[in-house]
């Protein structure tokens, strides 16, 4: 699953994540019974152990970084059980060094 920070990001990756049959979900502030919906759709309720990846993409701001965190925690407060890993692609501090 594809998570972004805002709708105006969505248009960049939606093209592959349509592709490939991945999830795009954009968050727009920190929307705790989207979130919510997103995981009980999502985390396999036969198997919690089969692991759910989210990718992050948003901004190298102290508000993304604060709703990066937050989607990560709603995800796992949501979710005890499952395996959810995190992956943050954009923007990190080694992109904006760069």
């Amino acid at each position: 699953m594809v998570v972004c920070e805002k709708d105006a990001l969505s248009n960049i990756p939606s093209a592959v994540t349509w592709e490939y049959g991945v999830p795009l979900v954009p968050v727009s502030g920190f929307c705790a019974g989207f979130i919510h919906q997103v995981a009980r759709r999502h985390i396999d309720p036969i198997d919690p152990e089969i692991p759910l990846v989210l990718y992050y993409l948003g901004d190298y701001d102290p508000a993304g970084t604060h709703l990066m965190r937050d989607v990560e925690a709603k995800f796992r407060r949501y979710a005890p059980a499952a395996t959810i890993d995190f992956v943050q692609l954009a923007l990190n501090r080694e992109q904006v060094d760069r």
